[in-house]
């Protein structure tokens, strides 16, 4: 008798029910040797779920039975080939055709009665799996309601100690010293790579250099102003080797809180900055446009999109047309060479004086300011209804609940006296951009993207005509 043992154990398993490799794997052989087996050969699976058919060990083993290998093959139990009753009875048929399937928990039998209980174990066996992890999801999101991080994430600028995150002085300066060049400095987070470089600065985890990905994902993460938030993506594994991060609805987030190493104002200079860098890259076409990456549209608000066509009809160069065109309508589509010329004309004219630009953009209201404000506080209202849930149903204690409605109550006042602060705007600044003199392309659109936030444009008449509506928003300071 030529044998094969199957052994699988996933880590929900092991904690779960006590299975071990070892176990399963001497189980397995006594019952080989209990029959007289001749050749025992064992097909071992370290670490992956029941619920996927692509197992390396699994794998060789249905390529061994198809060349005629093994005429029996011993299983612990019906859950350590398979979790799910589809795939269960799939490779149970598939075993059959080339060899014997024994279990050793399980009494299996070709009746059909026998084949009965054999799905209806199967059915409970994925039942099991589905238990398991909603009891483990649950214990997730119970801890960190109570302001608990799951693990140790490594963030840099901070040490893990008892379970909460301290701030590391050492490294929580040289996150500052980024944040601080790279709002102050004239280029991207490259310049921050060079920077660090220069001064020596060790990297991260004993790397050997600072990498642009490392600077990258320094100037992203939000828990440097001390408030971030958990359980932002729901990952799902989608087959035995990929896992796909699938992002949670916003009322699914939990707000969590640590020390901070910077202001949200520097955290937001930096967003700013990286999403004006964006626009700044965009590569330059035949047509350079003037307005791309600032352009919108003045009926729905959406960003206008630069692209072009031939005119096939055509053969000499005039057959390409360039335009901006808002994809929530056809009609609004505007050519880009005379929305180019015309809002360079306009801005040129308002900015010969810095009244003219007070006065224009004391009749402005900034749009992303004000409606960032009132979104923040309805997340004030919904976080402070969450800590009073959360204290009712016993996940935190009084003094939790009290120190995070407390700093909910700081954190809305701020953004209540941020919402009614006048408007700042430096005039003189946006005057001396917008020089007098005869300005190149590049000049131009510098000019444009250091001077302007968006511009609103809307067609007032003629499917491409020379008569549009325009809203200028500077760029507040």
């Amino acid at each position: 008798m030529n044998v094969a043992i199957y052994a699988r154990v996933s880590t929900a398993a092991q904690a779960e029910k006590g299975y071990s490799l070892e176990t399963q794997v001497e189980a397995c052989r006594q019952k080989a040797v209990s029959l007289g087996a001749d050749y025992i050969k064992n097909y071992i699976d370290d670490g992956y779920s029941g619920a996927y058919l692509e197992r390396p060990a699994l794998d060789d083993l249905r390529d061994a039975l198809a060349a005629g290998l093994h005429d029996t093959v011993i299983v612990y139990d019906t859950d350590r080939l398979a979790r799910d009753t589809m795939l269960l009875l799939l490779l149970t048929e598939e075993i059959e055709k080339r060899a014997t399937l024994m279990f050793v928990n399980t009494e299996y039998n070709k009746t059909p009665e026998g084949q009965l209980f054999y799905e209806i174990k199967g059915s409970f066996a994925k039942y099991e799996r589905i238990r398991i992890q909603d009891r483990f999801a649950r214990g997730r999101r119970g801890k960190l309601r109570r302001g608990l991080p799951l693990m140790d994430s490594h963030v840099f600028g901070y040490d893990f100690i008892d379970g909460q995150y301290v701030i590391n002085e050492y490294e929580a300066n040289i996150v500052r010293m980024i944040f601080d060049f790279y709002i102050n400095s004239v280029g991207g987070q490259k310049n921050v790579v060079k920077m660090l470089k220069e001064k020596g600065v060790p990297a991260p985890m004993g790397a050997a250099v600072w990498r642009l990905s490392t600077v990258c994902n320094i100037l992203r993460r939000e828990q440097y102003t001390g408030e971030y938030y958990a359980l932002k993506v729901y990952r799902k594994k989608t087959s035995a080797h990929k896992i796909t991060d699938i992002p949670r609805d916003k009322s699914e987030w939990i707000a969590m809180s640590c020390p901070g190493i910077i202001s949200k104002e520097t955290f937001a200079a930096a967003e700013e900055k990286r999403e004006r860098n964006k626009i700044q890259k965009i590569r330059e076409t035949r047509y350079n446009a003037l307005l791309q990456g600032v352009a919108y549209c003045g009926v729905c608000g959406k960003k206008l999109i630069f692209h072009h066509f031939y005119d096939k009809s055509k053969s000499n160069n005039s057959n390409e047309y360039y335009f901006y065109k808002c994809h929530n309508g056809d009609n609004r589509i505007m050519r880009a060479d005379i929305v180019d010329a015309i809002v360079w004309d306009a801005l040129s004219k308002l900015c010969k004086s810095e009244k003219a630009i007070k006065t224009y953009a004391a009749k402005q209201t900034p749009p992303d300011a004000k409606i960032d404000v009132n979104k923040e506080l309805q997340k004030i209202d919904e976080q402070r209804a969450a800590v009073v849930t959360w204290f009712t149903q016993n996940y935190i204690t009084a003094e939790q609940a009290t120190e995070k409605l407390e700093a909910l109550k700081q954190k809305q006042k701020s953004l209540q006296a941020q919402a009614v602060k006048k408007d700042n705007i430096d005039a003189a600044k946006i005057r001396a951009i917008m020089k007098p003199k005869k300005l190149t392309y590049a000049e131009k659109r510098n000019a444009i993207l250091q001077v302007c936030s968006k511009i609103f444009i809307t067609r007032a008449g003629g499917k491409y005509g020379k008569k549009y509506e325009l809203k200028i928003d500077f760029v507040f300071r």
